[in-house]
């Protein structure tokens, strides 16, 4: 897969270079020292999905087996995606329309007061508790890494693993993000939060602000209802 990325960058290197020599402004190229992501900009050109071997072909790369497709809807209008590349491991993330169903008139508000002891508190009297605290495994790679020589290879190996644990844990946040967001958006109309200021909290709490999301619970709210403070 990188070594398909590599050549795929440096033909579109190759092509910029030959437009600009027949006068076309194509702007400054820039040496980048990695490639991290590349977009696909149309569906069924640039890639395509082969639901039912699990896979992906992209235009210039190949075909490829993945996982999740089964979260993408059938009747879903696919456009643009993004191959990313994250501490080793490749994501493909598609831009995805999902035809509206029935509008629901719902005119319901609650409160959602955020806290330190119960994370979220909602004004119907429901309490929800959580926690994430960082594994023995991330401690024990944190210890090897700082104990590692600055510049060797194993340094490098222990910093991917070590940004594998905190991206598995920060999914998790999101997971229960994501829960409590669709419990509040689905019943809700108008979302009342108290203005408290959580970054603040981070310098009196640290640790019990950081193992918890409530801060993406608030933004997360925001975005998707008619909120007031």
């Amino acid at each position: 897969m990188k070594q398909a990325l590599i050549k795929r960058l440096q033909d579109s290197v190759r092509a910029l270079a030959e437009q600009k020599k027949k006068g076309i402004r194509v702007g400054k190229i820039k040496f980048i020292k990695s490639l991290h992501s590349m977009p696909l900009m149309q569906y069924k050109i640039t890639y395509i999905f082969d639901r039912k071997r699990n896979a992906v072909h992209i235009q210039k790369l190949g075909k490829f087996r993945v996982e999740g497709l089964d979260q993408i809807p059938s009747n879903a209008e696919l456009t643009t995606a993004n191959l990313v590349e994250r501490n080793g491991d490749y994501y493909l993330r598609v831009t995805a329309y999902i035809p509206k169903g029935p509008k629901v008139e719902n005119k319901k508000t609650i409160g959602i007061d955020l806290g330190v002891k119960d994370q979220v508190a909602f004004s119907n009297g429901v309490k929800v508790s959580y926690s994430v605290p960082q594994s023995k495994r991330l401690k024990k790679l944190q210890h090897y890494f700082s104990r590692a020589k600055k510049g060797s290879k194993n340094r490098e190996k222990l910093r991917l693993k070590i940004n594998k644990e905190y991206e598995h844990e920060n999914g998790i946040k999101k997971d229960i993000t994501n829960k409590i967001v669709h419990y509040v958006v689905n019943n809700y109309q108008y979302v009342v939060f108290q203005a408290d200021d959580i970054h603040s909290w981070q310098k009196l709490y640290g640790k019990k602000i950081l193992e918890t999301s409530i801060g993406g619970i608030r933004d997360a709210s925001n975005k998707a209802s008619t909120t007031t403070e």
